[in-house]
This record gives C-alpha cells, sequence and structure tokens, in this order.
C-alpha cells in the first residue's frame, strides 16, 4: 500500500461516513452506543475500519456509578468481554449497562420448601416471578419480607436488593376407610391438616348398620372420635348389620349405638330392659362423695320434728326424696334411692338419741319429784 493511502486511511477513521474505497481498500463505519449513555463507554468507541478488519471493543462501565455490563445488541450479543466485530458492512454495537440487585430467597422453617428462582443479581427494574415450592409434609402459607400475602408466584420489582422469606407449615394427612365400603359414611372423609390440629370424625352407618369402632392409629368406640394430627393417620370404621341376638316370647335383644336393649328397640342407656330383672346379687358402685357419712358430723343441721312435720304437710314427701311426679318420668335410680334411704334412716337415728335422752331426763325429774312426794 502506498504511503499516500495509508495515511488517507488514517484519517478518515476519526471522520463518521458511509463507507467508502480508498485507493483499493473498502472502509466501512462502526458505531458505537451505550445504553444508558451514563452507564459506560467503550474501548474503541465510534471509528471506521478497513473491509475484512476484526475490531475487538471492550465495554468499560462508569467508575464509581454502580453500573455493569449485561450485554450486546446490534452487531453483536451475548455477554463476552470484549466482543470481535468483523467489518464486512457498515455496523452499529451498543453495549448495555444497568445496576444490579440482588434478591436472596429463605424458607421458613429451613428445609421446609423451594423457589423458583432461587434467588440472583438482576438489572434494576427488572421484574421476577417467584413462585414457593414445598418439600412433601409441608404446606405454603405465605410470604414476608419483601413481600406480603399467599399469592404464589408473587413478583418481586428489583428496585434495591432484597430479602424474600416463603413460609411453609408443617402438615399432615388423615385417610378414612369403612368396612364394608358402602354400609357407612366418615365426615370428614380425610384432608390435609395443621400440625397438632384437632379433627372431630364422625362415622354415620348405612340403614340397617350399626357403627361397631375405629381401628388404625386409633382404636376406640367414641363417634364422634377426637383425633390430633401430630402424624400422617390413618382410620377405618367399622360397621355390622343391626340384628336381632335371639327372640323368645317376643322379646327381643338389641344392639344398637353401643346400647344393648332386652325388649326395646330403643335403648336410651347400655343397658335398657323392659321387663323384669332376676339376679341373685346386684352391686352398684354409689357416687362416695355423696354417700351420707356427713349426717354424723357434729356440724350437722338436723331439721327439729317440727320443721321435719310442717315440710311433710307442705310437699307431701320427706326432703329430698323424689316425688311420684318425679320417680314417673325420671324413673328411679337405685344407687341413688339407696343413697338417700340410708340419709334417711341415718337422721331416724339422730332422732332416736334426741328423744331417748329427753326421755331420760323426763325419767330422773319424776324420780325427783317423787321422792319429795314422800
Amino acid at each position: 500500500m502506498k504511503k499516500f493511502d495509508v495515511f488517507c486511511l488514517m484519517g478518515l477513521m476519526f471522520i463518521a461516513a458511509c463507507n467508502f474505497t480508498v485507493g483499493a481498500q473498502t472502509v466501512y463505519n462502526l458505531t458505537v452506543n451505550s445504553n444508558p449513555s451514563s452507564g459506560g463507554g467503550t474501548s474503541p468507541g465510534t471509528s471506521q475500519w478497513p473491509a475484512g478488519y476484526v475490531v475487538q471493543v471492550t465495554a468499560i462501565p462508569a467508575t464509581g456509578s454502580g453500573y455493569v455490563f449485561t450485554g450486546w445488541s446490534g452487531a453483536a450479543t451475548g455477554s463476552s468481554n470484549p466482543v470481535n466485530i468483523t467489518m464486512n458492512s457498515n455496523k452499529t454495537l451498543t453495549a448495555n449497562f444497568a445496576i444490579l440487585y440482588t434478591l436472596t430467597v429463605n424458607a421458613n422453617p429451613t428445609g421446609s420448601g423451594y423457589f423458583s428462582p432461587g434467588g440472583g443479581t438482576y438489572p434494576a427494574g427488572q421484574v421476577i416471578n417467584v413462585t414457593a415450592i414445598p418439600v412433601s409434609g409441608y404446606r405454603f402459607t405465605g410470604w414476608s419480607g419483601a413481600a406480603s400475602g399467599s399469592a404464589n408466584p408473587v413478583s418481586i420489582t428489583m428496585n434495591s436488593s432484597k430479602t424474600l422469606t416463603g413460609n411453609f407449615e408443617r402438615v399432615y394427612i388423615l385417610t378414612t376407610t369403612a368396612t364394608p365400603s358402602d354400609k357407612g359414611i366418615i365426615t370428614p372423609s380425610g384432608g390435609t391438616y395443621s400440625a397438632n390440629t384437632v379433627i372431630s370424625v364422625t362415622a354415620t352407618p348405612a340403614p340397617g348398620y350399626i357403627f361397631s369402632g375405629w381401628t388404625g392409629s386409633v382404636t376406640s368406640f367414641d363417634n364422634p372420635l377426637s383425633i390430633t394430627m401430630d402424624a400422617n393417620k390413618s382410620l377405618n370404621a367399622a360397621f355390622i348389620q343391626e340384628i336381632n341376638f335371639w327372640k323368645q316370647n317376643n322379646s327381643d335383644i338389641y344392639f344398637i349405638d353401643g346400647n344393648v336393649g332386652i325388649g326395646t328397640s330403643d335403648p336410651k342407656t347400655e343397658l335398657s330392659v323392659n321387663g323384669t330383672i332376676l339376679a341373685t346379687e346386684v352391686i352398684v358402685q354409689p357416687d362416695i362423695s355423696q354417700y351420707p357419712d356427713f349426717v354424723f358430723d357434729k356440724n350437722y343441721s338436723l331439721s327439729t320434728l317440727e320443721e321435719l312435720e310442717l315440710y311433710i304437710l307442705l310437699h307431701k314427701h320427706l326432703p329430698g326424696v323424689k316425688t311420684a311426679e318425679e320417680v314417673g318420668q325420671d324413673g328411679l335410680s337405685v344407687s341413688e334411692m339407696n343413697t338417700v334411704m340410708l340419709r334417711k334412716i341415718e337422721e331416724l337415728t339422730l332422732y332416736l338419741i334426741r328423744l331417748n335422752k329427753e326421755n331420760e331426763n323426763l325419767k330422773e325429774r319424776i324420780k325427783i319429784l317423787e321422792a319429795g312426794n314422800q
């Protein structure tokens, strides 16, 4: 190449113009921009180069600005820095800069879940959609920190470095089955519950069947059944056909909802008998706190015979004893009646002791009077 041609080429490298030919050499324009302009610059900048020349361009963030280089657009893509540009035409290259912020994402409690994305560094203003994903045995309950509420995913605008916490709770699964499967229903039929939630589970038999008990995580005849969800649990409700055990002289025996009825199909207690019971001995376990030993306490208030007489005249029965109407309506409790009768016997004993003392006093007074008359 002639010295004159080289001189002209070097001078034209600093003039922006269309490609042109100097002698036998074609020259192209490389226009280089920064986005934003305050974010940084490049080396070299806008310039002209011979056809086929490979220009190495370096993006340089502005010192102390907080900007970082994020990638190329126009004549090149990607984020390699520096980048090589082959000058086979006029080209425009843009170096993109951005201020980056850090998003930190944590799970509470630790290990209860993970996130997509799990955090990272993002350009200022970028909106990141973060999804919380619970691990097995946990349930997502909501966000704290850079976001609140329970929307999932949640959108985070990166206008500063942020910390986001996804909150999860321990949950357990209740599974229920019925045996036979079509002879009763269970409410609730199962589900996922927060740890230590107390669930009331009810077994409802189909017509002609009765509930006979729970098996599985709990063995019980309670219905409904209270169960604490402190682990995954399974319950089976067993149902049996409602039957009469035997029949004699039209006196059927029924077993309904855990109660036995003899001569009645509607037993209201553990044992209901519509008829006479013959036994050699019956043992009743009374309420000891109501047992009437307290009658013999020195502080016991015993009514006078005059007060007792007045009560009987007004009410037609002894104090503390049920009326005939109450017995006809509620029945007669053997334990209660024996307790009441014993109390009345003990009170009667006190009356006899009192009368005996009065009688002895009278005898003494009579002796004194008789002795004075002699």
